[in-house]
């Protein structure tokens, strides 16, 4: 039998049908949030007449009830942990590397070939020099050649001795010697704050005193100038210490000049290029010993 709704009442439902919100078809995902709302409310037994505040905190998304959070827990300060035990850091060494690291009484060479452990020598004779109190971490230098080296050699010593190593005498020669200007910048003309220039800058100052003495650049190309002025520096010689014998006829024979004027416009710019890093502390070592 079928059943037939009274007039009154269709016109009634006809009349609320504009409001009602599943008059158009849902998409079928849409329809299975719905349901899935609707289960984790059963669920969590959220009642929104009762519960409002409770209501709001919960969503469909993530589609899993929210866990509670984990406790804070503070990290462990890597000034507090412990350094490695001697068993830890020299049980890793075989005889000869552990003779190496121990043999702490002046000087040492260590000739080995590739891939056997010399940099795992130096770190851990670094760490070992420190841990048996023979040095302050202040009173030893430890130098590589390469920004990778230099980090890793960090990362190897910071593990035996449990601590930072930041400010351990440890890197490649021109960051340390730049970290040890900065400290007697003055000597050299200069300020703590110095900038050290890229090459595409110190090209630009030294076109700029090309220019000065009248030099054509197009004749006399400004980096093959750079590069006589830069092997001066590799050798350690100063403008004042750059005799006859060593200039050369490049650029006329001005090129003693035009590397004292590059040096002055330097100093006035408050600036050092690459190689003033290893040459200025050559210096100063030299002339200032103490």
């Amino acid at each position: 039998m079928r059943l037939r709704m009274a007039p009154s009442l269709r016109r009634q439902r006809d009349s609320l049908d504009f409001a009602h919100p599943f008059r158009t078809p849902l998409h079928p995902f849409l329809s299975l949030l719905i349901c899935v709302h609707l289960w984790f409310h059963l669920l969590l037994n959220v009642r929104p007449d009762a519960d409002a505040a409770r209501l709001k905190r919960v969503s469909i998304y993530p589609l899993f009830p929210r866990l509670p959070p984990a406790p804070y827990i503070p990290p462990v300060s890597s000034d507090l942990a412990p350094p490695a035990e001697p068993s830890d850091y020299l049980a890793r060494l075989n005889p000869e590397q552990r003779e190496a690291v121990e043999n702490i009484d002046g000087p040492l060479l260590v000739l080995a070939g590739a891939g056997t452990g010399k940099t795992r020598v130096l770190t851990t004779r670094f760490a070992h020099i420190l841990l048996s109190g023979r040095a302050a971490p202040g009173q030893v230098l430890s130098v590589t050649f390469t920004n990778k080296a230099a980090r890793e050699m960090r990362e190897r010593v910071g593990a035996i001795l449990g601590r930072p190593v930041e400010g351990l005498w440890l890197g490649t020669f021109h960051a340390l010697c730049a970290r040890m200007l900065r400290r007697h910048a003055a000597l050299v003309g200069l300020t703590s704050g110095f900038s050290i220039l890229d090459t595409d800058d110190q090209l630009r100052v030294l076109k700029q005193v090309m220019e000065t003495y009248k030099i054509d650049p197009k004749r006399w190309a400004p980096p093959a100038l750079m590069a006589i002025i830069q092997r001066w520096k590799d050798r350690g010689l100063t403008p004042p210490r750059v005799t006859q014998a060593e200039d050369t006829d490049f650029a006329g024979g001005r090129v003693r000049e035009v590397y004292a004027a590059y040096q002055t416009r330097l100093a006035q710019l408050n600036t050092a290029d690459f190689g003033d890093l290893l040459l200025h502390m050559a210096e100063i070592l030299r002339t200032h010993p103490e």
